[in-house]
C-alpha cells in the first residue's frame, strides 16, 4: 500500500527538467501537467514584460542604494 504519490510523474515539467538525473529513475513525460496551462497568452506576455520592467528598475535602484550607503560615513 503506497501512501505517497508516484515520484516525479505527478509534478509539472519544470520540476522534471531541474530534477537530478539518475540511472535508476524512469521519467514518464506523458502524465505531466503543463505549467501555466490555464492562463491566456496575452496575460503571460503581460506578466513577463512587467517582470522585465521590474528588474530593469529594481537593479539600478538597489545599486544606487548600495552606493549611497557605502558613501555614508555614519
Amino acid at each position: 500500500m503506497d501512501l505517497l504519490p508516484d515520484p516525479i510523474t505527478k509534478y509539472p515539467d519544470i520540476f522534471i527538467r531541474i530534477a537530478p538525473a539518475t540511472d535508476n529513475v524512469t521519467i514518464n513525460t506523458d502524465d505531466t501537467i503543463p505549467l501555466f496551462a490555464n492562463y491566456s497568452d496575452s496575460l503571460l506576455k503581460f506578466a513577463s514584460i512587467m517582470c522585465i520592467i521590474f528588474a530593469l528598475v529594481g537593479i539600478p535602484g538597489n545599486l544606487i542604494t548600495i552606493i549611497a550607503l557605502a558613501r555614508c560615513k555614519k
